[in-house]
C-alpha cells in the first residue's frame, strides 16, 4: 500500500486538470449594438476626396413644406457586465485587463463518474494512513481477499551433513534375492505439484485484523524402483524378483502412482501492530491450524518408502506466533529503505498417526525353526535354514513388523522461522523486497502406541536408526515485489516471490520454488460513506 502513495499526486492533478478543460463555463458574448445611422454612405453620395462642385443659383423654396418623419425611439439600453468581448472605450484596453470570470462558475463535473469519485476519495484516505512496512494492517473496514498460487518441484535434498544429495539416495541390501546377492535399490520419484492458498482477512480496527487461511495442495507423482544387482541393472524379471523378495521382508510393494486435490490444516488468526510511528514499528501475529489436513496414506507413505504420496496438513493442532518489526531510519523525509525482521515460534501438540499394513516375514533364513511361522511359510524340501547373521542385518533395516498397533504416536518439537530483510520503495511506485530467511524444525519423536507391544518398539527405533523425521534447517534468500493496480481504479495488486535455497539438513530442496499471489481490496461497512478521520504519525 505505501507504494501506492506515489499515485496519489499524479492523479489529483491529472483529474483536475481533465475537470477544468472539460466542464469549465463558457461566457456569455456580448450584445449586439442598437441600431444607428448606416456605417456606409448612400450610393448618391460624392466621393470623400471629390472637389467642391461650383456654386449654383439656390432652388426656390417649395410653397408647402415637406413632412419631417419622427425621429426613431432608441432601444432600451442592455446592461452587460463588463467582459473581454464588450468594446472598451480606450484602444489597447484588451490587452490590460483580464478576462472577468462568470458571476456564478458551476464547479467541475468528476469524469469518471460516482465510482472514480468514491475510489478517488478513499484511496487519498487510505494513502494518508501511515501504510509502510510488513506490519502493516489492513484498514478498518476492508476486506481483503487473497489467493496464492505456488508451484514447486522437488529432485534433490539436503542430508544430515548438508550436502545435497538425489531425493531417495540409493539403499543397500544383502541376500537379497538370494544369499550371497548384492543389491543396491534406486528409487526414482517423478512428479510434480502447486499450493493453491485462499486467506480472507478482515480490518476490525486500523490496527487489528483478523484472518483465515485454507491451503490446497496438487500433487501427481510417480515412484519406480530401479538400481543394480551384482553390478549389473536389473531387469523385469530381476525386478520381479526383488518385489518378492521385500514382501518377503515383511515389507509392502511400494505403490507407483498418486494423485490428489486436497485441504490442508485450515489457519485462523489475528495480527495487531500495537507500535507505530515514523521510525519504527512492531506488531504480533497468532495463528491456529486446525486438524483438517490430510496425512499420506500409511500404505503409499514416500516417508516410509511405500509410494509416492506426501502429506497435505498433518490433522494435528498447532499454534504459532510471529513477531515483526520494522525499521525506517529516514522517517517520512527519507521512506525509500525499510528494514524487516521477524521471528516466529510454534508448537505442535502430540497425535497420533495411522500405521503402515505390514505384512509378516516369510523369509526362511529370517524365520527360526520350530516356530508356527517357520511350519507356515518353510514347510517345503529347499527352503534355506535359519541364519541368525542375517536375520540380525536385516532386521535393522526391515524389522518384524507384523503385530504392531494400527497406530503410533507423534510427539513434534518446536519449529522457529527468522527472516531479516530490507525493503527499498524507489521513485517508482513498485516496491522491492529481498530476505534471508532460515528455518528449523525439531526431530519429530515417535512412541509406541502400546507399551507390551514388541513391534510398536521395534518401530519407534527404526524411525530413530533410520532419521525418517530427523531436526531439519533450511537456509533460503527470497526476491520478491508487488504491482499496484490502483492506478486502472482496480482495487488489488499482484505480487511475485522467489525462493532460492543455499543450505540445509534434512529438508527438501524445491527449485523452482516461486508464488503468485492476487490480492483484491473491498470496502465493507456503512463507515466507509463518510470521511474518516486521519491519525498522523508522531
Amino acid at each position: 500500500m505505501r507504494a501506492f502513495r506515489l499515485f496519489a499526486p499524479l492523479f489529483t492533478a491529472g483529474a483536475l486538470a481533465l475537470g477544468t478543460t472539460a466542464w469549465a463555463q463558457p461566457v456569455d458574448p456580448a450584445p449586439d449594438p442598437p441600431p444607428g445611422p448606416p456605417a456606409d454612405p448612400p450610393p448618391d453620395a460624392p466621393p470623400a476626396d471629390a472637389p467642391p462642385p461650383p456654386p449654383a443659383d439656390p432652388p426656390e423654396p417649395p410653397a408647402t413644406p415637406p413632412p419631417v418623419p419622427p425621429a426613431p425611439t432608441p432601444a432600451p439600453e442592455k446592461k452587460e457586465p463588463e467582459t473581454a468581448a464588450a468594446a472598451p472605450s480606450a484602444p489597447g484596453a484588451e490587452a490590460k485587463r483580464p478576462p472577468a470570470p462568470p458571476e456564478k462558475a458551476a464547479a467541475p463535473k468528476p469524469s469518471g463518474g460516482v465510482y472514480t469519485t468514491y475510489f478517488d476519495r478513499k484511496l487519498e484516505e487510505l494513502l494518508s494512513l501511515p501504510l509502510w512496512g510488513n506490519t502493516t494492517q489492513l484498514p478498518a473496514g476492508v476486506f481483503k481477499i487473497r489467493y496464492e498460487y505456488n508451484p514447486a518441484k522437488a529432485n534433490t535434498f539436503f542430508d544430515g551433513q548438508g550436502n545435497e544429495i538425489p531425493l531417495l539416495p540409493p539403499i543397500e541390501l544383502t541376500d537379497i534375492p538370494s544369499p550371497g546377492d548384492e543389491l543396491t535399490i534406486q528409487p526414482d520419484v517423478q512428479g510434480k505439484g502447486a499450493g493453491h492458498t485462499l486467506q480472507f482477512g478482515y480490518g476490525i480496527t486500523d490496527p487489528l485484523d483478523v484472518f483465515i487461511e485454507l491451503p490446497f495442495t496438487k500433487i501427481d507423482s510417480t515412484l519406480e524402483l530401479n538400481g543394480e544387482q551384482n553390478g549389473r541393472p536389473i531387469g523385469e524379471l530381476t525386478r520381479a524378483g526383488i518385489i518378492a523378495a521385500i514382501e518377503d521382508n515383511g515389507r509392502p510393494a511400494p505403490k507407483e502412482k498418486f494423485s490428489g486435490f486436497d485441504l490442508g490444516d485450515i489457519i485462523i488468526g489475528a495480527s495487531y501492530n500495537y507500535k507505530r510511528n515514523k521510525h519504527f514499528s512492531a506488531a504480533t501475529v497468532g495463528r491456529v491450524f486446525l486438524p483438517t489436513g490430510h496425512p499420506a496414506d500409511p500404505d503409499n507413505d514416500f516417508t516410509f518408502l511405500l509410494g509416492p504420496e506426501l502429506d497435505r496438513g498433518l490433522g494435528a493442532w498447532t499454534a504459532n506466533t510471529t513477531q515483526v518489526f520494522d525499521v525506517r531510519p529516514g522517517g517520512t523525509d527519507f521512506p525509500w529503505v525499510i528494514f524487516n525482521f521477524e521471528v516466529t515460534a510454534g508448537y505442535r501438540f502430540a497425535y497420533e498417526r495411522d500405521a503402515p499394513t505390514w505384512l509378516p516375514v516369510r523369509n526362511c533364513a529370517r524365520i527360526a525353526p520350530n516356530t508356527p511361522e517357520r511350519a507356515q511359510f518353510c514347510n517345503f524340501a529347499l527352503a534355506p535354514p535359519f541364519d541368525a547373521g542375517a536375520d540380525a542385518e536385516l532386521s535393522s533395516i526391515l524389522p518384524d513388523l507384523e503385530d504392531m498397533s494400527s497406530t503410533y504416536k507423534v510427539e513434534p518439537g518446536i519449529n522457529v522461522d527468522t527472516l531479516v530483510g530490507v525493503t527499498i520503495e524507489p521513485g517508482i511506485p513498485i516496491p522491492i523486497q529481498v530476505g534471508w530467511q532460515f528455518q528449523r524444525a525439531e526431530a519429530v519423536t515417535v512412541r509406541p502406541k502400546d507399551r507390551n507391544n514388541d513391534a510398536d518398539f521395534r518401530f519407534a527405533a527404526l524411525t530413530r536408526e533410520l532419521e525418517l523425521f530427523a531436526a531439519s534447517e533450511l537456509h533460503t534468500i527470497g526476491v520478491g515485489t508487488a504491482i499496484p493496480l490502483f492506478p486502472l481504479y482496480v482495487p488489488a495488486s499482484l505480487q511475485f516471490t522467489a525462493r532460492f535455497p543455499v543450505a540445509g539438513k534434512n529438508s527438501l530442496i524445491l527449485k523452482p520454488n516461486i508464488s503468485f499471489v492476487l490480492e483484491v481490496y473491498l470496502p465493507i461497512g456503512d463507515a466507509w460513506m463518510e470521511p474518516r478521520e486521519i491519525k498522523k504519525e508522531e
